[in-house]
């Protein structure tokens, strides 16, 4: 598969180089001698792979990964310098540090043979996933857990954390889930991928709940595994294990996959209402989802997308389509919490509309479990945080 593949480097030899040899491996390639020469390509493009050289005049590396970070990139970072190892090493901390995916350091002058290895590494990077990484990555424990927090709107106090799967490579570094959740669904991996996301993220949220945190707990589903008979049992048997009250879990099912196949769940998720587990139908205004869908199928929850919320401050149609969903859910007695959350003024404006809850980064940033505990000690007074929960809908 040929990646887009952006090169930040103010040495013409070594940007002719990689050019020669990447896009004669099938990769598409755009050079840049600076940072403010390839900005506007980083904001507005799809870029699959960053090579960033570490001096770049006046700027150095670490500003451009700054800048990589305010804009969210979630595309690999390759590093090459005439630093030394240590260094390098100093640098890719830093990135990680800031949520970017650092997969490595290739030393200059390159040579022919690190060129090789690069383009070896970008045949892994283009198609990461396979069953044998899968079932290494479950075996080694190289999935982990953040934690993004939401809040309720109309007091600011936290009420809630989304956790978000992360695999942590031990070659390529973090691999987001878009690059393998699909793989994973297609190859029977997404039923034990989300059991051990579930049992990570409810052994989280004991200990919280022991700690006094008192926050409820989302974890995204997929769409497929509500065909399947077992998937009440083993939550139940979670929960049990944890000694969690089921109202504590929200399972989260993106609108982007295909609702319409979670008519055939339907009993399933009837019966994790019952339970008293909630369900939160994700990225609403973007996928799939009918309103005969969203009648039938008892959600408890509705999360309007990023997409709309971000733009809303300009546009009159977003902000009409936030005001609408808002207005629809709340009317089907659902809880409505918004996504993307970036400014101050995102979050007043829907305060205004009435939405009940928030997240974004404005509000916290995917985090660690260490992490959330001290944002939720500076969020918090020392009275206890009663989540947000609108009256039960069983459809």
């Amino acid at each position: 598969m040929a990646l887009n593949i952006v090169v930040i480097d103010d040495d013409v030899e070594i940007r002719t180089l990689t050019r020669m040899l990447l896009e004669k491996k099938g990769h598409r390639v755009e050079l840049f001698p600076s940072l403010g020469e390839a900005s506007l390509h980083l904001a507005s493009e799809k870029v699959e792979l960053v090579i960033l050289d570490l001096n770049l005049g006046r700027r150095d590396g670490l500003e451009v990964l700054q800048y990589l970070h305010r804009i969210k990139l979630t595309a690999p970072v390759l590093i090459i310098s005439s630093c030394d190892v240590r260094t390098a090493n100093s640098v890719i901390t830093v990135g990680q540090a800031s949520d970017l995916n650092m997969i490595g350091f290739l030393p200059k002058p390159l040579k022919l043979t690190d060129l090789t290895t690069l383009v070896a590494q970008l045949d892994r990077v283009s198609n990461p996933v396979s069953n044998d990484s899968l079932n290494s990555a479950l075996e080694n424990d190289h999935f982990f857990l953040m934690y993004q927090p939401k809040i309720d709107l109309s007091s600011a106090t936290p009420v809630s954390v989304e956790a978000l799967l992360r695999w942590k490579d031990p070659d390529l570094g973090i691999i987001p889930p878009d690059k393998f959740i699909r793989f994973a669904e297609m190859n029977g991996h997404i039923a034990p991928i989300t059991w051990r996301v579930m049992e990570m993220a409810m052994s989280q949220l004991a200990r919280w709940q022991s700690a006094g945190i008192r926050v409820t707990m989302a974890i995204n589903m997929s769409a497929v595994l509500f065909s399947r008979t077992d998937v009440c049992d083993i939550t139940s048997r979670l929960l049990a294990e944890h000694q969690l009250d089921p109202s504590l879990l929200t399972l989260e099912l993106t609108e982007t996959a295909e609702v319409g196949n979670l008519m055939l769940g339907l009993e399933t998720m009837t019966r994790l209402r019952i339970m008293g587990v909630d369900l939160s139908l994700d990225d609403f205004g973007t996928g799939h989802a009918s309103f005969t869908q969203l009648y039938q199928i008892p959600f408890s929850e509705l999360k309007v997308d990023r997409m709309f919320v971000g733009k809303m401050h300009q546009d009159p149609n977003a902000y009409a389509i936030v005001r609408n969903i808002i207005s629809l859910g709340q009317s089907l007695g659902m809880r409505v919490v918004a996504e993307g959350i970036e400014t101050e003024q995102h979050q007043q404006m829907l305060l205004e509309m009435g939405c009940n809850l928030g997240q974004g980064y404005f509000i916290g940033k995917p985090m660690t479990a260490e992490d959330f505990e001290t944002w939720f000690a500076k969020r918090c007074s020392p009275h206890e945080v009663v989540p947000f929960r609108p009256e039960k809908r069983l459809g």
